[in-house]
């Protein structure tokens, strides 16, 4: 029994990982990362420079004291702020077309660190998913396929798939979160929610849905018990092989409905590339199977 759950136990957690998966994941997190610091440009020195919303001497109070940022150690000079600012955006461009990938990723994690804890005033959900599959990326096999890393024939040789499984168990948590939070909700458990929802201009970017969908509360119900059972459901397929593909389908799906119709930044596209993670690479994407050479086993559920 004992060598049994050692055997299952190394199996999640050391299953090889596939280089291709990972790569993938290299190349959407540098992309996302490179995206939203891009997006920020115009609001950098209201964010994080000294005569913006919060002086390094406040936000030097209101950090943990085990806690830091780069931007804290540098002189409060925004020729600093946009030193880093396009360093960081540099490194996000390195780390997506695999240049030294580890490092970049390393980089890359110390930046989102630095200028998150140099404001947490305006940081979410986003940031911190963001954040933390950097940080797993510095320990997956990122530089093995598309990569300046791989033309070079400079690419460190990681095997243990723990880092993937630790992204894999990210998204599902944070997806599980999302409807276990809204269970307690009254609004939620009698379908309302979505209708109120609805009615908020500003969670509207690209467009309004029609008032036929909008205006119906039926409509509006089944759309609102839709999302939890999606919410509770997408977490428990993803682990089962029959319908893992089909619970990560349904989550991109998701994802890529609530982009079209909330304002959520780049939270949507983050937690696609994280769900990415479950991909096989052999299994899903057949047609593709010959773009690159035979891989190790994925490191996905089973």
């Amino acid at each position: 029994m004992r060598e049994r759950f050692v055997a299952a136990w190394d199996r999640f957690w050391h299953t090889p990982a596939d280089p291709r998966v990972a790569a993938g994941l290299r190349i959407g997190v540098g992309v996302i990362v490179f995206l939203a610091f891009l997006f920020q440009a115009p609001y950098a020195t209201t964010w994080w420079g000294e005569d913006g919303l919060l002086p390094s001497r406040v936000a030097r109070r209101l950090l943990d004291p085990d806690a830091g940022s780069v931007l804290l150690l540098l002189p409060p000079d925004d020729l600093w702020l946009w030193a880093c600012f396009g360093l960081a955006m540099v490194q996000a461009l390195l780390l997506a077309v695999g240049w030294h990938s580890h490092v970049q990723a390393a980089c890359l994690f110390v930046w989102l660190v630095s200028f998150q804890h140099r404001n947490q005033l305006v940081i979410d959900g986003e940031d911190a998913v963001m954040r933390l599959i950097t940080f797993f990326l510095i320990f997956a096999p990122i530089s093995e396929r598309w990569s300046l890393d791989a033309l070079r024939g400079r690419t460190p040789r990681i095997r243990s798939g723990w880092a993937l499984r630790m992204i894999q168990i990210q998204v599902t948590f944070v997806f599980l979160a999302a409807g276990l939070e809204k269970l307690p909700g009254s609004m939620w458990r009698d379908g309302t929610a979505l209708y109120h929802i609805f009615l908020l201009d500003d969670f509207y970017p690209r467009f309004a849905l029609p008032e036929v969908i909008a205006g119906n509360l039926w409509v509006s119900r089944l759309m609102s018990w839709g999302t939890l059972a999606l919410e509770v459901a997408v977490p428990i397929g993803v682990w089962i092989p029959r319908t893992r593909a089909l619970a990560v389908a349904a989550a991109i799906f998701f994802h890529l409905a609530l982009d079209l119709l909330m304002n959520l930044y780049f939270f949507e596209w983050i937690m696609i590339v994280g769900w990415l993670s479950f991909v096989r690479w052999d299994e899903d994407l057949p047609w593709l199977g010959r773009w690159a050479a035979p891989a190790a086993s994925p490191a996905t559920a089973d």
